[in-house]
């Protein structure tokens, strides 16, 4: 509803307050302010007001806008002045034509009111006014408010940008090394890696980011990243999925898992003398993933490189707190993703 409707609405309520006291006052004296006089007084009441909003305060009150503060409100109470000297003037109008047309009862209604309830009208007057700045407040309050929510969503819509222009060249690099280590001892097995390879960047390319799909498509890509880390690095990389089927249609960011378990391969091998095990467990019916590996153990304090920064971005443009916990649990590296 726009702002006139809303003035038009609470001048009737003054108007319907001004019709209730008219009536009690017709119940203590049933012989004065007949019914007729009663609905012109609060009809007349309506239109006028109505009337002079539209004619003098609201042009009044928008053409001031621009003033100083101190400039504005002495035009604001000059205008109040006249408002309420020409509703006086004007309310009397009718009734006395209606009645007998005596003039000289009309300039004694005026100058009684002016002399006992002229500040009725002036209050009536500032209601208005009030009225108009705080429609003024609340739709720049909305306004800056949406405003600043459309900021908010554009700044998270590039930092999401950023990230996959990030993600993409970052994998597309670490996924070539991989290949690279293995095209000369076995080309067959380069090509398979190339094919999976293209496979995940065709999903990455085709792919919405600021959406979320299913955990089983997610396990798919990673599935593929997986295999051709596992070619170049044979028994000495063991991995595994444990999955439930409490919540099949948990959804997660596109190609979150991956980078968690890049990271857990760049950094699993050091030092290692045994096979690296990268096992990811999918608990659905707390919306959680863990992915553990038992290579390296975390430094102290835990350092997050690219790949592990770029997972906790991401989940704070889907979810609200902080959702990637990073710890270590006896010889196994923990990385849990709360989807809740």
């Amino acid at each position: 509803m726009n702002r006139r409707k809303w003035l038009y609405l609470l001048w009737a309520g003054i108007c319907t307050l001004q019709l209730l006291q008219l009536l009690f006052l017709k119940y203590q004296n049933p012989e004065n302010y007949p019914y007729f006089e009663i609905g012109l007084i609060v009809s007349v009441a309506l239109i006028l007001g109505i009337a002079l909003m539209e004619i003098l305060v609201i042009p009044v009150y928008d053409k001031t806008s621009n003033k100083k503060t101190l400039t504005r409100i002495i035009i604001l109470a000059a205008n109040g002045i006249l408002y309420s000297s020409l509703y006086v003037v004007l309310f009397f109008v009718v009734p006395v034509l209606i009645h007998d047309g005596d003039f000289e009862y009309y300039l004694s209604r005026v100058e009684h009111y002016f002399t006992y309830d002229f500040h009725n009208t002036m209050k009536n007057y500032l209601f208005i006014v009030a009225a108009l700045y705080a429609f003024d407040y609340l739709g720049k309050e909305k306004e800056s408010l949406n405003r600043q929510k459309k900021m908010e969503v554009e700044l998270s819509q590039t930092k999401l940008k950023m990230l996959k222009s990030q993600l993409q060249p970052h994998f597309l690099f670490n996924a070539l090394n991989s290949v690279v280590a293995v095209i000369d001892e076995n080309k067959e097995k380069a090509q398979n890696m190339l094919i999976s390879l293209s496979d995940i960047l065709r999903s990455s390319l085709q792919s919405d980011f600021k959406k979320l799909h299913k955990v089983n498509e997610e396990l798919q890509l990673l599935e593929k990243y997986l295999s051709i880390e596992k070619s170049r690095y044979e028994d000495q990389l063991e991995y595994a999925f444990i999955l439930d089927e409490e919540n099949p249609n948990l959804q997660v960011p596109v190609m979150l898992l991956q980078p968690v378990v890049e990271n857990a391969i760049k950094h699993g091998f050091k030092d290692l003398n045994k096979a690296l095990k990268i096992i990811a467990e999918i608990d659905s019916e707390q919306s959680l993933i863990s992915i553990k590996n038992n290579g390296k153990p975390l430094p102290n304090p835990v350092e997050y490189g690219t790949g592990l920064s770029q997972v906790i971005e991401r989940m704070r443009y889907f979810k609200s707190g902080d959702r990637v916990k990073i710890y270590q649990e006896n010889e196994w590296v923990m990385v849990e993703i709360d989807l809740s």
